[in-house]
């Protein structure tokens, strides 16, 4: 588990990551961000999910859920770049 993951910056990320993704409808996603929240060693996991998401977008999910997936994606990869 990266170190990086500890930091309050990063903690602010992923509950915000995880508010967004509710606020449009990917609660699968936004529930693997809330895990973690609670326990960092979930963040890998949560960021492979973001990425499917994004690689694998649905037109069934909605324009707004596939934008505000792939802007939150960029921002997680600025951050822990």
């Amino acid at each position: 588990m990266d170190p990086r993951y500890h930091s309050e910056e990063v903690s602010n990320e992923l509950l915000l990551t995880c508010s967004a993704l509710r606020e449009v409808g990917l609660d699968q996603e936004a529930d693997l961000f809330r895990e973690a929240v609670f326990d960092r060693q979930y963040v890998d996991l949560a960021l492979q999910g973001l990425r499917m998401r994004v690689h694998h977008a649905s037109p069934d999910d909605g324009q707004s859920a596939n934008q505000a997936a792939h802007r939150l994606l960029e921002r997680l990869n600025r951050l822990l770049a």
